[in-house]
């Protein structure tokens, strides 16, 4: 968790600020940490995996987000791409985006919630077993998108437009 979040303000994602320069009427969201397990084929775990994602559930449509619409592939069309590609002799390759969501920015200020066990200091965030509930006299601002934001999928595909 402590690499994740070291992550965020490496890539200047977020910013930690008083709650109480906030503009009036503004709720930060919860702060919710997702894990996953990275599996081998053979299904032995090599890696084990966190995202820190504000609570998109709390987001209101014209408040924090107007647009969600992000354009998916189909598996079909993928096989199909990949089949033509080895029927005509062309070569692929796969690119992996690290943190891809962050890389994209925001339209609106968005605020989330000290994750618990995590202390601020100076700047940044420490991670502290001993502090179970998180200070209410900091929050996080997003600089940029995050996973679990209604409009997270929505910003990061004008990203790659843009690109």
């Amino acid at each position: 968790m402590q690499n994740k979040i070291d992550g965020l303000f490496r890539h200047d994602t977020l910013e930690v600020v008083l709650a109480s320069s906030l503009p009036p009427n503004t709720k930060p969201f919860s702060a919710i940490w997702s894990f996953r397990k990275k599996r081998l084929p053979c299904w032995t775990i090599i890696k084990w995996k966190s995202h820190l994602c504000p609570h998109g559930g709390q987001q209101f449509q014209g408040g924090y987000f107007w647009h969600t619409y992000a354009p998916v592939v189909k598996w079909s069309t993928v096989h199909l791409i990949l089949i033509l590609t080895t029927f005509l002799g062309y070569h692929s390759r796969q690119v992996d985006f690290v943190q891809a969501f962050s890389q994209a920015n925001f339209d609106c200020d968005v605020y989330m919630k000290i994750p618990h066990h995590f202390i601020v200091d100076g700047s940044r965030l420490k991670f502290n077993v001993d502090q179970p509930a998180p200070s209410t006299d900091y929050v996080l601002k997003l600089k940029k998108n995050l996973y679990g934001l209604c409009q997270a999928g929505y910003n990061w595909h004008e990203k790659l437009k843009s690109g």
